[in-house]
């Protein structure tokens, strides 16, 4: 038996360009990134960010203020660290969004955002490069973690209100959302299967697949459609129509619920 490290596994598969290793590699990246912000929170530090480097999957911690010492148990893991030596010198992280979009070649991509906690704006673009691994142009870099306050402060070019994030839904950012890559088997031989994701959003989960799209969306690129909650109640909302941009179904289930479940006697 030959055994590999994560960081080892990572690195091979991105060598070798094996397909379907990136959808899984941004969701490992993911999670290691939502335990570092348990740690962080534990710790009372901030996450700086997490990305592959130098063979590995690393995440980075930094202080809240200046002249925070490393807390021991962190120190330890990495002793030649200037936050462990000079405390007094390293500069405290603080949230930023990234606002950018990617040199692909299309014609007018969309903007994106990439949520850090990062010393200086620069650094904030470092990060955001090196999460994207592609060519990319940063269009704005705001001090806030609500992605709303960020596209608000870049539309007007102007300084952020955080009173927006009181009035609009912050949107996911690049690192928040998960998708799963799913094939779904035909109930019947001789016929293909189909491929698709499934993402999760901190507000709802969302699927779509190959060959199908919704309206505004480009195809394979529309959601099918999205489990979301509004005020209290669950609801499924379907696309099931191309031609259609507004929704053709939404299912409460409001019914589902456990309390609704009618209580069994015996005969």
């Amino acid at each position: 038996m030959h055994a590999l490290y994560t960081g080892q596994l990572v690195g091979l598969a991105q060598d070798h360009e094996i397909e379907g290793s990136a959808e899984l590699i941004r969701l490992i990246s993911q999670a290691q990134s939502k335990l570092a912000e348990l740690v962080a929170e534990h710790f009372d530090v901030r996450h700086g960010t997490t990305n592959f480097d130098l063979g590995e999957m690393c995440s980075s911690f930094g202080p809240k203020e200046k002249g925070q010492e490393c807390p021991i148990h962190i120190g330890d893991l990495d002793q030649g660290s200037d936050w462990v030596n000079m405390p007094e010198d390293e500069e405290p992280l603080v949230p930023m969004v990234v606002i950018y979009k990617p040199k692909n070649g299309e014609m007018m991509p969309i903007p994106q955002a990439f949520r850090c906690c990062a010393s200086d704006s620069d650094q904030a673009e470092q990060f955001c490069s090196y999460y994207a691994d592609e060519p990319i142009e940063v269009l704005w870099v705001v001090e806030t973690d609500n992605v709303a306050v960020a596209f608000d402060s870049y539309w007007r070019a102007a300084e952020p209100r955080p009173e927006i994030a009181g009035r609009k839904p912050s949107a996911p950012t690049v690192n928040d959302i998960q998708e799963y890559p799913v094939v779904i088997q035909d109930q019947e031989r001789d016929y293909q299967p189909t491929r698709g994701t499934i993402s999760v959003l901190p507000h709802g989960v969302a699927v779509r697949m190959e060959g199908h799209t919704d309206n505004a969306s480009e195809d394979d690129m529309g959601e099918l459609f999205t489990l979301i909650q509004y005020k209290g109640e669950l609801q499924l909302v379907v696309f099931a129509d191309v031609n259609q941009e507004e929704p053709t179904h939404t299912i409460s289930l409001e019914a589902a619920r456990n309390l609704n479940r009618e209580i069994l006697r015996p005969v």
